[in-house]
């Protein structure tokens, strides 16, 4: 459920500690979402919409309670505070700051990965096996700036039925197989 649907209860000086356990938690949370995020880049096909869907909304919500937490310190800093409530109090905000650009890094990272997750890959592969032999031909010499010698009716349907990846590989071992 969204924090905005919901009127905020803001906290007394006792709750610092908790709080701040709050912060430090996503914070650290946050770290390992964006350092796993970064090492699927190279593998995006292996995540569907539905697990980058999730992210982004936990990281949405997550920007709510960042903006709730930053309320929160600046009402804490309008009290008479010891040294030592300040001290705790400004290790929060320090995090929250920190919070807030890893939530926003995260959600870059879920728009950036959706461009070649397995149903984007999916939906790609089943397009060239709906296209017309005319219209992957088109593609091919827009892809690769060309298109290749002997690219006949035969190698353009096995661009159409397997994809670029097939087409590629089928293209190396032809070229494997000519005398040079």
């Amino acid at each position: 459920m969204m924090v905005s649907r919901h009127e905020v209860n803001w906290q007394p000086l006792s709750m610092v500690p908790t709080i701040g356990d709050l912060v430090a938690r996503a914070l650290a949370d946050s770290r390992e979402h964006v350092l796993a995020l970064m090492e699927a880049q190279d593998r995006a096909y292996e995540l569907a919409n539905a697990d980058l869907d999730r992210s982004h909304r936990v990281y949405s919500e997550q920007l709510e309670f960042v903006a709730i937490y930053t309320k929160q310190i600046s009402l804490w800093r309008d009290v008479e505070l010891s040294r030592d409530q300040r001290q705790a109090i400004d290790c929060i905000a320090a995090d929250n700051t920190k919070l807030s650009i890893l939530t926003w890094q995260v959600l870059a990272l879920v728009d950036t990965l959706r461009a070649s997750t397995i149903d984007v890959e999916l939906g790609r592969e089943a397009l060239w096996r709906g296209a017309s032999l005319e219209l992957v031909a088109e593609a091919l010499r827009e892809e690769i700036g060309f298109l290749p010698r002997g690219a006949n009716s035969d190698v353009l349907a096995l661009w159409k039925r397997q994809g670029r990846r097939a087409f590629e590989a089928e293209a190396d071992q032809a070229d494997a197989e000519q005398p040079s």
